[in-house]
């Protein structure tokens, strides 16, 4: 069955976001290079990887320097502005001022795809102690982060895991507001949250425990590497749903089969936001999934 969530109205949060900024999301330094987001850019060199559910950008590849868009005969396009804001993850940025987040999985299948339309960067408290995230979200409990981009048009905030809930901080008028919400884990050291009825948010945090990245999310889609081959063929005629939609669902039906647990969820939950209208159509989902 396709996993809930719960219908939460955060105002606190929605002040955090309020402002639809992009501010740069530091890569690593270029004279004290992370040995593990080296690495992992070294494997990510030269693999094709094609994504699912979107409508234009269909395949990106690593050239040792970007992320390119690879069209169907294998030809690579422009370079996307790129960075790493940490180990397995990617950042790029689009011509209209969005971005996409790129979670690649730990067997180097998969994909999950975020399109992101403001973002803030957080960094863990100077009294705090940053340990390594093994076991999230275990290992971030109790510490506090901050917003690092404050301005005047920007409060400043502070995100807090207290085992239960997370917390959101923002500083309006000298007084600071408190708002507890109960997320879900989404993807790798992930949290996501319903702000509103159309508003979907991702907490990421890094590998190292030292930073944080709140993220507003338009869009999530699926992918994988070239050399996975996809199983589910199930045409948008007999489902349904348009297109994009479509292979997304089919995608979805791949990693149930691969036992992939997490990023299914998230997929189930936006089905749920997208087919909310249309609940012949999420109840016929619902049982495709309850088959497998």
């Amino acid at each position: 069955m396709l996993a809930g969530m719960c219908r939460l109205t955060s105002c606190l949060l929605l002040l955090l976001l309020a402002q639809l900024w992009l501010p740069r999301v530091d890569a690593q330094a270029a004279d004290a290079p992370d040995p593990e987001a080296v690495a992992f850019a070294s494997r990510l060199k030269d693999v094709d990887w094609r994504l699912r559910g979107t409508s234009a950008l269909k395949g990106l590849r690593f050239d040792g320097e970007a992320l390119r868009a690879v069209n169907p005969d294998g030809s690579a396009r422009g370079a996307y502005e790129t960075i790493f804001p940490d180990v397995d993850i990617v950042r790029i940025l689009f011509s209209d001022g969005t971005t996409g987040w790129y979670f690649i999985s730990d067997d180097f299948r998969f994909i999950t795809s975020l399109k992101v339309i403001s973002e803030r960067p957080f960094a863990m408290v100077p009294e705090a102690t940053a340990r390594p995230v093994k076991d999230f979200p275990k290992d971030i409990e109790g510490v506090v982060y901050a917003s690092t981009d404050d301005s005047e048009s920007n409060p400043p905030g502070k995100v807090r895991w207290n085992g239960k809930n997370l917390e959101f901080g923002v500083l309006k008028d000298g007084t600071w507001g408190v708002e507890a919400l109960q997320p879900v884990v989404s993807n790798r050291r992930a949290f996501e949250m319903r702000a509103s009825e159309t508003v979907v948010v991702w907490m990421v945090f890094s590998k190292d425990g030292g930073e944080a990245w709140l993220l507003q999310v338009e869009n999530i889609f699926g992918g994988h590497r070239a050399d996975v081959m996809p199983r589910a063929t199930v045409t948008a005629r007999e489902s349904g749903l348009t297109e994009q939609l479509n292979d997304l669902a089919n995608h979805m039906m791949d990693l149930i089969d691969a036992g992939v647990k997490e990023p299914v969820a998230t997929l189930q939950r936006q089905f749920e936001r997208k087919l909310k209208d249309r609940p012949e159509l999420l109840d016929r989902l619902k049982q495709r999934v309850s088959r497998r």
